[in-house]
């Protein structure tokens, strides 16, 4: 797994367009998109519990983007890069990422940023995709690979 992004592509297009495409998802998630979605794909090819996710808020598990709608008291979630969260030193205790690290260009950076923010003792829970062969430098260079 290639752990950088190839020099040359154009990171700032690469986030835009990642912005762009899971905001659409967030706001229309019953809308046609290449990629699986919903509870139903979670439980049955994910291996989340059907009975936890049926007492989360459709909003929610409909496109995974709804963390808000939760209606957790004790979270706060923040807009920010995964480069560079937008949160001091030692101040989390647990961070959750959920297909976020496939999406990020420098995943060194971004895990070294997690263990900035964690407490000591903190802890991170991470799930993404992982692709076990190394992809050519034209498929690392195509953002709509990138992007779902």
């Amino acid at each position: 797994m290639a752990l950088t992004c190839p020099v040359d592509l154009d990171v700032a297009t690469l986030q835009n367009e990642i912005q762009t495409m899971y905001g659409r998802v967030a706001s229309a998630p019953d809308a046609e998109f290449h990629f699986h979605r919903g509870a139903e794909y979670a439980a049955s090819r994910l291996g989340y519990d059907h009975n936890e996710l049926a007492q989360l808020p459709l909003a929610v598990t409909a496109s995974f983007a709804g963390v808000q709608k939760s209606g957790l008291t004790n979270v706060d979630v923040r807009e920010g890069h995964a480069s560079r969260l937008p949160v001091d030193d030692s101040t989390v205790d647990v961070v959750i990422s959920n297909g976020v690290l496939n999406l990020v260009p420098d995943k060194r950076t971004a895990v070294r940023e997690i263990a900035r923010v964690l407490k000591p003792g903190g802890r991170a829970q991470i799930a993404d995709i992982v692709i076990g062969e190394i992809r050519p430098d034209s498929a690392l260079r195509d953002i709509d690979l990138w992007t779902g």
